[in-house]
């Protein structure tokens, strides 16, 4: 029954446009997610790999997509998009965004270290408390990172990633926290391959990112989710990420 309702939704949306016309524009919100939404087009043009995921699944649901780069704070104050491309789900989101039912994708949390750090693996909550750990203000933070007796430094505004690694380097932190370990080795990547730093994976499960639908823009909620799980069928995201980023 919800895939008949899905199907005529879309017909219905689809009789909405005039034989020849150029398909509906989606404005789609998305905030720097280095691998995931970069803020300028690399050399190739290439904005990063979930907005050409998020090509594919527009082609599907038969949309032009048009994709406008915001801070991360402005995304709840200012509804001036269709969706956000991928969001954590928290209380306070949910009450002025629909998520999607199905993950965009999952993000694994770790913490950077200087390679010559004493701690080598993170057990639990005992192995962080000793640390001054770096935080992006405005991201997420894993249960694991919510403890009130955590030390933790936040940084707000442009190139947080790289700003942290910065203050590891000098010493004046002694961990990165970053929720999603994809991203991080990208910026590591660029950076000679951070062979500095050392990864460590945090002792929880990977976090869901998912599509959030704005008031003007939930209607295109069931035929957003048609779609993408027509292309996560046919190419999971884990597997789009990983050869676009080896292009």
């Amino acid at each position: 029954m919800r895939l008949l309702r899905t199907a005529l939704m879309l017909c219905a949306l689809l009789l909405l446009v005039p034989a020849g016309a150029a398909p509906p524009q989606l404005r789609v919100a998305y905030f720097e997610l280095p691998g995931h939404g970069e803020a300028r087009a690399d050399e190739r043009g290439r904005q990063g790999a979930a907005l050409a995921y998020f090509d594919l699944i527009a082609a599907e649901m038969g949309v032009q997509p048009v994709y406008k780069l915001q801070p991360l704070p402005r995304l709840l104050q200012r509804q001036d998009y269709d969706l956000v491309l991928y969001l954590g789900r928290t209380p306070e989101r949910e009450r002025v965004l629909a998520f999607a039912p199905t993950a965009f994708f999952h993000m694994q949390g770790v913490l950077a270290v200087r390679a010559d750090s004493n701690l080598v693996r993170i057990r639990g909550i005992d192995d962080l408390l000793p640390l001054t750990i770096g935080v992006w203000g405005d991201g997420y933070r894993s249960p694991l990172l919510r403890d009130p007796r955590l030390r933790l430094e936040a940084l707000v505004g442009a190139r947080v990633v790289e700003r942290n690694l910065a203050k590891l380097r000098r010493g004046r932190i002694q961990g990165y926290y970053s929720p999603d370990a994809d991203s991080l080795r990208q910026v590591l990547a660029r950076q000679s391959g951070g062979v500095d730093i050392r990864l460590l994976a945090l002792p929880e499960a990977p976090q869901a990112l998912h599509a959030a639908f704005s008031a003007s823009g939930r209607t295109w909620l069931p035929a957003y989710e048609a779609a993408l799980r027509t292309v996560q069928r046919q190419r999971p995201y884990a597997l789009f990420f990983s050869d676009y980023q080896a292009r």
